[in-house]
């Protein structure tokens, strides 16, 4: 079965990048992605006064992530969280990466192979890929602020 997306005719509007329907990009998603964007792990705040957080961007389409970490005094694992506005692979990308991050030692997060992690979930185009940057951008961030143990 093959399914046609129009392509949005309103290419001024910056939710429709590159004059593509939102649908297109969530038809562009592998699955287990695809999950993750409509029912996003770690979406939120972190409400303790220790938590940090880390800022990634592409100013090219308008994408925005603040991650927040926070470190559990008593087991020194990370708490993850993300409040996101941006495309679908963003907001997936986000969530798949902060659930992953939770429970991580900090040197664990710091190495965090987020490019291998979504290529497992079975990847992004190359007009998508732009989500792993901007996760990675705002994990170290938010990892540079942590306090050193």
């Amino acid at each position: 079965m093959v399914i046609s997306i129009p392509r949005c005719e309103n290419r001024q509007n910056p939710s429709h990048s590159m004059g593509l329907c939102y649908s297109t990009f969530v038809a562009r998603l592998p699955q287990i992605l695809t999950e993750h964007l409509m029912a996003p792990r770690c979406s939120g705040v972190l409400e303790s006064e220790s938590a940090v957080s880390g800022r990634g961007e592409n100013p090219a389409c308008g994408d925005v992530l603040v991650l927040m970490l926070d470190l559990e005094p008593d087991s020194g694992l990370l708490q993850a969280a993300f409040q996101a506005r941006g495309c679908s692979a963003v907001i997936a990308v986000a969530s798949l990466g902060a659930e992953a991050v939770t429970g991580m030692k900090p040197s664990e997060a710091r190495a965090l192979p987020i490019k291998g992690i979504v290529k497992e979930a079975g990847g992004l185009d190359r007009l998508q890929s732009h989500a792993i940057r901007v996760f990675d951008r705002a994990l170290q961030q938010a990892l540079h602020q942590l306090p050193t143990v």
